[in-house]
C-alpha cells in the first residue's frame, strides 16, 4: 500500500499566520481562475504546448481519475482519464505531448492525449517487487522514464518505445518520491524523503548514486525538486523545516536554503521558463505562493491565491500562468502571472494596413509595456514605436487579402494571453474609397495688400484624406500653365478652406490682362490610391 508523502503538522494562530505571510512584500493583484470537481489533487503537469493540465486525482477509495483542465479555456474538461482502481499520483508528458505518463499504485499508466483514454499494458515501476513510483521523469528525447521508487527504494528506469522497466537503481536512499532529470542524461536527481537525503544516481549502474553532501543545509521530509533550466542547480522543497534548499548540482553539495515564512511548509515547486522566478505551495497555510528570486535567493512576494492545501504546481511554457494543486479544498487554481487578453477587438483596413480597437488588457501585478499582434497564426510582433492602448496600426499589407489579428498584451515577465482573433480584409486599389462625395464652392478671388492674389475655396469631404487644387490658363499652342498649386492634408470629414496663390508669372500675366483660369479641386481619401475631382472656371481681372 502506498505511503502518503509527509505533511508537517502544523497549528497556528490566525494572527500568527497573517503576520508570517507579511513577511514577503505584499503580493500584487492577480487574477485566480478556482476550478472545482477534483478530489485531493496532489500534483499536476502541463503539457509541452501548454494547452491542457493533467491532474491526478489521489483521493477517494476508486475507481480514480486524472483530470484534465484546458487551459485557453480555463476550465475543467467534464470527462477524466479513467485509471481503474490504480492511485495516480503524478505525470509526465512525451517530448511531443502525443502521450502522458501516470505512476499508479506499482505501475505507469500511459495515455494517449489525443483520445484521453489509458492505452495498452501498465509498465511494472521495476522488473519486481513492489516499487510503488511516486515521482516521474522523462528524458528529452522521449525514450526513457525514470520513476520514484517509494516502496522498493530505487530509482526505476523504463524503455518508453519498449514500454518495459529496464532496471531499479538502489543508492542509499530510502522513501524515494521524486526525481528529475535534465536533457537526455542517464543521471537522475533523487529525493529521498525517509532518511531526508538528495542524490545523483547513475542509472546506468545497477547501484550507484552520489550524495548531495548537506553541509549546514539540512533537509527535513523533502517533497518536491525542480531543475533550472541548464541542469546545474536543483531546488528541493523541505516542508518539515519550512524551506527551499539549492543544490549546486555539478559540485554535489547543498549551497543555500531560503525560507519561505515563518510556520509555513513548502510543497510544490514551479520554475519560470528562464529559470528566474521559483514559485513554493505552501501546503500548511493552504492559501499563497511564496515567489523566490533565484539571483538572490530572496523572497520577492507572495500570491494569495485562496486554494486550500496547495501542494503541487507547475507553470506553462510560455510563463504565462501558474497551475495548482489544492489537495484540502479539492480545487486547482490557474494563477494569471502575464496580462489577460484584450477584448473587444474590431478592425478597418486600407489597402495596405489595418486599424485595430481594443478594450485594454488587464494587468496583473506588472504594469503593461506594451501590445503585440499576430497575422493568421503567425509569429508575434511589435509595433514601431511601441504601442501602448487603442487602436494598433498594422503596416506593410498586401491589399485585397484577408487577415485574422490577434493582439496581446506585454509587460516586464513576459507577454500575456493571446486575444481572439478579429477579421478583417485589406481593400484592393479598384475598391478603395474614392471620395466621391467631395464638393467645392466657386473659388473667390482675393487681392491682398502686397498685390498677391489667391483664390479661396471651401471644400467639402466626406472624411479624412488630402485636397490637391490647381489653377491652369491656356498659353496659346502650348499646353496649359499652371498659375497656382495648393495642397492640404485634412483629419476629418467636413468643411475646409483651401487657398491657392498665384505665382510670379500669374502676376506678371496679369498686368498685361485677365485670365480665364481652369480650377481643379481634387480629393483623396485615406488608404485610396484615386480621388474624386471638382473643376470651376474663374476670370481673375487685370491688375495694374
Amino acid at each position: 500500500m502506498s505511503r502518503v508523502p509527509h505533511r508537517r503538522a502544523l497549528v497556528l494562530a490566525v494572527v500568527a499566520l497573517i503576520g508570517a505571510l507579511a513577511v514577503a512584500p505584499s503580493a500584487g493583484a492577480y487574477t485566480v481562475t478556482t476550478l472545482n470537481g477534483f478530489s485531493s489533487p496532489w500534483n499536476v503537469a502541463i503539457s509541452p504546448s501548454g494547452s491542457t493540465a493533467y491532474v491526478p486525482n489521489y483521493g477517494g477509495s476508486g475507481p480514480f481519475t486524472v483530470g484534465i483542465v484546458d487551459l485557453a479555456a480555463g476550465t475543467a474538461r467534464p470527462t477524466a482519464i479513467d485509471v481503474g482502481f490504480r492511485r495516480p499520483k503524478d505525470v509526465a508528458f512525451a517530448p511531443d505531448g502525443a502521450l502522458a505518463y501516470v505512476t499508479a499504485s506499482e505501475a505507469v499508466l500511459v495515455v494517449d492525449t489525443a483520445t484521453g483514454a489509458v492505452t495498452g499494458t501498465p509498465i511494472l515501476a521495476a522488473p519486481s517487487g513492489t516499487p510503488d513510483p511516486w515521482g516521474i521523469a522523462v528524458t528529452a528525447d522521449g525514450r526513457r522514464a525514470y520513476t520514484a521508487n517509494f516502496g522498493a527504494a530505487t530509482v526505476g528506469v523504463i524503455d518508453l518505445e519498449a514500454r518495459q522497466a529496464t532496471g531499479a537503481v538502489g543508492f542509499g536512499g530510502t522513501g524515494v518520491i521524486d526525481v528529475a532529470t535534465h536533457g537526455s542524461s542517464s543521471q537522475v536527481l533523487a529525493l529521498a524523503q525517509t532518511d531526508d537525503t538528495a542524490w545523483m544516481v547513475q542509472t546506468a549502474a545497477p547501484t550507484s548514486g552520489d550524495l548531495i553532501v548537506p553541509g549546514s543545509h539540512a533537509m527535513s521530509a523533502g517533497q518536491r525538486v525542480v531543475l533550472s533550466p541548464d541542469g546545474t542547480r536543483a531546488y528541493i522543497a523541505s516542508q518539515g523545516n519550512g524551506k527551499v534548499l539549492v543544490a549546486d548540482v555539478p559540485g554535489r553539495a547543498m549551497i543555500d536554503e531560503w525560507a519561505t515564512a515563518p510556520g509555513t511548509a513548502p510543497s510544490g515547486l514551479a520554475l519560470s521558463p528562464s529559470g528566474d522566478r521559483l514559485y513554493a505551495t505552501l501546503s500548511v497555510t493552504g492559501l499563497a505562493i511564496a515567489v523566490f528570486d533565484t539571483a538572490t535567493g530572496q523572497r520577492v512576494e507572495t500570491i494569495v491565491h485562496g486554494g486550500g492545501g496547495a501542494d503541487g504546481a507547475a507553470i506553462t511554457p510560455d510563463g504565462s500562468r501558474l497551475v495548482v494543486a489544492n489537495t484540502d479544498t479539492n480545487s486547482v487554481s490557474i494563477i494569471q502571472l502575464t496580462p489577460l487578453a484584450p477584448t473587444g477587438l474590431s478592425a478597418s483596413a486600407s489597402d495596405t494596413t489595418a486599424t485595430v480597437a481594443f478594450t485594454a488588457a488587464v494587468a496583473n501585478d506588472t504594469p503593461i509595456t506594451g501590445y503585440q499582434y499576430s497575422l493568421n497564426g503567425g509569429a508575434w510582433s511589435a509595433t514601431t514605436p511601441a504601442t501602448t492602448a487603442s487602436p494598433l496600426v498594422v503596416g506593410g499589407l498586401t491589399p485585397g487579402t484577408a487577415y485574422a489579428i490577434r493582439l496581446r498584451a506585454t509587460d516586464a515577465r513576459g507577454p500575456g494571453a493571446a486575444s481572439a482573433p478579429v477579421a478583417v480584409t485589406t481593400q484592393s486599389p479598384a475598391t478603395a474609397p474614392r471620395g466621391t462625395s467631395i464638393t467645392a464652392t466657386r473659388p473667390r478671388v482675393l487681392t491682398a495688400t502686397d498685390g498677391s492674389v489667391a483664390l479661396r475655396t471651401t471644400v467639402t469631404t466626406s472624411g479624412p484624406g488630402r485636397i490637391r487644387q490647381t489653377a491652369t490658363s491656356p498659353a496659346g499652342r502650348a499646353k496649359a500653365v499652371t498659375r497656382c498649386t495648393a495642397r492640404l492634408t485634412v483629419k476629418k470629414a467636413g468643411e475646409h478652406v483651401v487657398s491657392c496663390r498665384l505665382n510670379a508669372k500669374a502676376r506678371a500675366a496679369l498686368r498685361k490682362g485677365r485670365l480665364v483660369l481652369t480650377v481643379t479641386t481634387t480629393f483623396t481619401a485615406t488608404g485610396a490610391t484615386t480621388g474624386s475631382s471638382t473643376t470651376a472656371r474663374v476670370v481673375v481681372p487685370r491688375r495694374r
